[in-house]
């Protein structure tokens, strides 16, 4: 947790990431699928709370919103596996 921070990103309407450690990431199909996987979660729930009324309430949006969490945190898996296969610059 990082609540100083979080709360400086969100009063500048930012989102505050957490990037996984290298070691935490898996494979590039683990990455692929999972990141359908969770895509695919977010299209189901928002399809259902649209359905009814075209609208997404109050009730609904936790249950979207951690969907799209965790849609973000497999993108950030990836995007830190991507990250570790650039050299830095001090070892070129």
């Amino acid at each position: 947790e990082m609540p100083v921070a979080e709360h400086l990103a969100a009063e500048h309407d930012a989102l505050l990431l957490h990037l996984p450690s290298v070691e935490a990431v898996g494979g590039w199909m683990d990455h692929l699928t999972t990141i359908g996987k969770e895509a695919g979660d977010v299209f189901h729930r928002a399809g259902e709370y649209l359905a009814d009324d075209g609208e997404i309430d109050a009730v609904e949006a936790p249950g979207l919103l951690k969907e799209v969490d965790e849609l973000l945190a497999a993108v950030a898996a990836m995007r830190a596996a991507v990250q570790a296969r650039i050299p830095d610059e001090d070892e070129a």
